[in-house]
């Protein structure tokens, strides 16, 4: 039952998402169950996605792999994303301050998403993981 559900929140996740729908207009609640989740090597480079990852991003996870993570959030492209192999502070910083990143699937739909940078498991690598998480649309007040 619970794949169940969280098969179900993934797929209208993805849906609005990958559709430029704005959340608060299909009366969509958004969970926080299976974010997406990418590994990535110390220059970027992709490593794995879990499914999340997928379908939030557009596509089947194993077509991440090998991909530069500036290719999914252009700001990440001039910015080392470890120093000394730490994850940037500056990086760190902006995770903390819920800085949304502008983000593009790879079917080219772009959003806004919060990133968290994490130092992956497997720390003999220099590698991270970063968290994303869509934001919903906010509506804008008028006078």
């Amino acid at each position: 039952m619970d794949d169940q559900f969280q098969d179900s929140w993934l797929n209208q996740e993805a849906f609005i998402l990958n559709n430029g729908l704005d959340v608060n207009s299909v009366g969509y609640q958004r969970s926080t169950i299976n974010l997406a989740t990418l590994t990535l090597l110390e220059n970027g480079m992709i490593l794995s996605s879990n499914d999340a990852g997928g379908m939030l991003l557009g596509c089947d996870p194993n077509d991440l792999k090998w991909q530069h993570i500036s290719r999914l959030v252009p700001m990440l492209k001039e910015i080392s994303l470890m120093l000394d192999g730490k994850i940037n502070p500056y990086l760190k910083f902006l995770s903390t301050v819920g800085h949304r990143f502008e983000a593009v699937g790879m079917n080219k739909v772009g959003f806004r998403c919060e990133l968290c940078f994490l130092n992956a498991e497997d720390s003999s690598k220099n590698c991270l993981q970063i968290t994303m998480q869509p934001v919903r649309r906010q509506a804008t007040l008028s006078s």
